[in-house]
């Protein structure tokens, strides 16, 4: 992909991953939130973000899921404490794998938390011309 068109998809990444937040915030909702769903959105959430940022900043998109291999190319405008990409990474695979179910686990809770802290990040690096345009 040519750099416009890769410019071009970023307000549909946004949008993807906009779209995969409104369903977990209601799930958080929820008495009986499962911590394996909250799990996946959170980390889906952040490579959708993560894509936006790497389309509009640069050429070139890794494809891959591993949450740790993404911010590389955006790692110095994300601030993320400590341990926070392993978080959503190793979340997500245990939420997929090991089955982790029933209410919130604080693990979950954090990586849905790191998800809007790297949205908050993310957007303040996109031009406002790609928040506009982002697809609903």
């Amino acid at each position: 992909m040519r750099a416009s068109e890769e410019i071009a998809v970023a307000p549909k990444w946004m949008a993807r991953a906009e779209g995969l937040s409104r369903p977990a915030t209601l799930l958080l909702g929820t008495k009986d939130c499962p911590a394996a769903v909250l799990c996946s959105y959170a980390q889906q959430v952040v490579g959708k973000l993560i894509a936006t940022a790497v389309t509009t900043l640069q050429s070139g998109f890794p494809k891959t899921h591993d949450i740790r291999r993404l911010p590389q190319v955006v790692e110095p405008c994300l601030d993320l404490p400590e341990g926070g990409q392993k978080c959503l990474t190793d979340c997500a695979a245990n939420a997929r794998y090991l089955g982790l179910g029933g209410a919130p686990s604080s693990e979950a809770l954090r990586a849905f938390s790191l998800a809007g802290r790297v949205r908050k990040q993310i957007c303040s690096l996109l031009p406002k011309e790609i928040l506009r345009r982002r697809m609903h």
